[in-house]
């Protein structure tokens, strides 16, 4: 899947370089979109299947969308010309088709397709190259003899589906708090981004202090997760959402007070800063959503997630109509959007860092519910 997606996104990326008009490169830039969505959802999964608990942020936190922020502005700079973007993008990302081809499939997913062969020798590769030679033979097999147990279980099982993210209250409360959380950073996030000529200074130079803001608020973030028990993944999704609101209020002020000139750099700081924490919003609330849903659902619960969020990224950019009737609305918009995601996910999301990963539906509506062997083998 990942390897389909990323070749699809390099693929319509460059050709669309080379579109006569408007409608064709809106074709391609959708097609390219939709790779896009897809590459995401799998990645997320792929990360919560193959790197222990403890791995789990500071790998998908230090190697996102962050860092990409300040290289993108710079190469536009220097371009100039959308075009020559989107080709070098294209060529820069074309490596991750190697890397995708030399990639090991989940062995827990193998498991659960009957490829334990496959499966053994992957995970005899990856306790190698960890180089825990603690680890034999007998133990990988006991491993896979636990997700054999559960394989032959779900034989009997019917066929997964959207609706069965609503199979119980418990996972509807889930999904709909979680698809939320999706829409409101969406709104947020998206709403700033195609408003950033609206901000105070250059967007170069916005968008170099937003990847740099962002990538510092991530160093930070697995730093503080990966020493720190105690952040967890809900003071995790929770501090950069009070953050978000502080910096949206702090600039609501200011344009209510007709001070947008006299602070101009506060106001910028502080709606930067506010917008550079929804790439940790995106993030915890992703690895929460695959945390909390059982495996069959796990997929399934990331890609709908994205396709909510992908609704969010369609009316973010109408906010900023609510200029015309007045103009601080949009923010306060932003506020109210940021608070209630806040709220919403302390009250129904219980924490998940350090929880087994559900392999039933039973585990899935109590995260506290016992380990199964594989998590102890594979998550620990």
């Amino acid at each position: 899947t990942l390897l389909f997606c990323v070749s699809g996104c390099i693929i319509f990326g460059f050709i669309s370089a080379f579109s006569k008009d408007l409608l064709t490169t809106t074709i391609y830039r959708t097609i390219a979109g939709l790779f896009n969505g897809g590459q995401i959802a799998a990645l997320f999964v792929y990360v919560v299947e193959m790197l222990p608990k403890k791995d789990r942020i500071w790998f998908t936190t230090l190697i996102s969308f962050s860092p990409n922020v300040i290289l993108l502005a710079l190469i536009a700079y220097f371009t100039q010309n959308w075009r020559q973007l989107a080709i070098i993008i294209s060529l820069l990302t074309s490596p991750a088709i190697l890397l995708c081809i030399l990639a090991s499939e989940s062995p827990r997913w193998m498991i659960q397709k009957g490829r334990i062969e496959e499966a053994h020798h992957v995970l005899k590769r990856i306790t190698r190259w960890n180089g825990r030679n603690d680890v034999t033979d007998d133990m990988i097999n006991e491993v896979i003899a636990a997700e054999k147990e559960i394989l032959r279980e779900k034989k009997n099982r019917k066929n997964y589906y959207i609706y069965h993210l609503f199979h119980t209250r418990q996972l509807t409360t889930y999904i709909l708090v979680l698809s939320y959380s999706f829409l409101a950073a969406s709104m947020i996030n998206y709403g700033m981004l195609f408003s950033m000529e609206k901000l105070p200074g250059s967007i170069y130079t916005n968008n170099i202090l937003l990847g740099l803001i962002r990538y510092g608020v991530n160093i930070a973030s697995v730093i503080t997760d990966y020493t720190q028990s105690w952040f967890g993944r809900r003071v995790a999704h929770t501090m950069p959402l009070a953050i978000t609101s502080i910096g949206f209020i702090i600039h609501f002020i200011i344009i209510c007070l007709g001070k947008s000139a006299e602070f101009e750099i506060v106001s910028r700081i502080a709606t930067l800063t506010a917008f550079a924490m929804m790439s940790q919003v995106y993030i915890i609330t992703g690895m929460s959503g695959n945390e909390l849903f059982p495996t069959p659902l796990r997929s399934m619960c990331f890609s709908f997630l994205q396709v909510v969020g992908r609704i969010g990224v369609v009316f973010a950019p109408q906010l900023f109509f609510l200029a015309d009737f007045w103009t601080p609305a949009p923010f306060l918009a932003l506020i109210l959007f940021a608070l209630s995601d806040l709220v919403l996910y302390l009250i129904f999301i219980p924490e998940t860092k350090d929880q087994p990963l559900p392999e039933r539906f039973s585990t899935a509506t109590n995260p506290a519910s016992s380990q199964l062997p594989l998590e102890q083998s594979m998550n620990a």
